[in-house]
């Protein structure tokens, strides 16, 4: 997990680079880069370890790292409340995402 999580931080560093908030991508276009290159980082190969029992650690280690992209992202303080700022980008908890994928995951099988 902390592999997946530093990949996840290095990702949003790297793509940074890309604007700030003066000029650069707008905030639509960030939720995309974020859905396109974060997301499939941050929950590789979920299927295999994913279980929903007794997994707060790993879940806690994943969710600090999408919080700290979502702020990144969202170009906002560290003491900005997450909960609407997930709602203001339409960003998934990783609570909710694991789940989803799960279940997607087993419609194919």
């Amino acid at each position: 997990m902390n592999i997946m999580a530093n990949c996840t931080r290095l990702t949003i560093q790297g793509i940074g680079i890309l604007g700030n908030t003066i000029s650069g991508l707008d905030l639509l276009n960030w939720c995309k880069v974020y859905n396109i290159l974060v997301i499939p980082i941050l929950t590789y190969r979920v299927q295999v370890w994913y279980t929903e029992h007794n997994q707060k650690g790993l879940i806690h280690k994943l969710q600090v790292a999408q919080n700290e992209s979502i702020r990144k992202i969202g170009s906002v303080f560290k003491t900005t409340l997450l909960n609407p700022l997930h709602n203001l980008l339409g960003v998934l908890p990783i609570l909710c995402i694991l789940p989803k994928l799960m279940h997607s995951y087993t419609l194919r099988l």
